[in-house]
């Protein structure tokens, strides 16, 4: 299946969207959020998109898990305690994590 719903696709749009965040935090001068951000964007590139096209799946579904329940407990974290700013980041942490779940989502049905 090619095109928007294809697990790669979706995983390229949370790999953007991490990467934003990750250069928002730096912005803000939130150094942890940015090496979080990095590290979740390095593991989804080399153990997500690069393990999918040399065929390993398995590798691929357990790092989609991992990033998207971290993304979203990172970003429920950031939404309860934070002030401001800091709310709206929580929230669109949790958006952006939704695209690599629905790809291990679709890795694990076999779609």
């Amino acid at each position: 299946m090619k095109g928007l719903f294809d697990p790669v696709t979706l995983m390229v749009v949370s790999l953007a969207g991490i990467g934003v965040l990750s250069i928002i935090s730096i912005a803000s001068n939130n150094v942890w959020g940015f090496v979080i951000g990095i590290a979740l964007a390095l593991g989804l590139l080399f153990g997500g998109i690069l393990r999918l096209r040399a065929g390993d799946k398995e590798t691929t579904k357990i790092t989609c898990l991992v990033v998207a329940v971290v993304g979203v407990v990172l970003g429920f974290i950031t939404m309860f305690g934070g002030t401001g700013t800091a709310v709206a980041l929580g929230l669109v942490d949790i958006l952006v994590s939704v695209p690599v779940g629905y790809a291990w989502y679709l890795l694990q049905t076999g779609r």
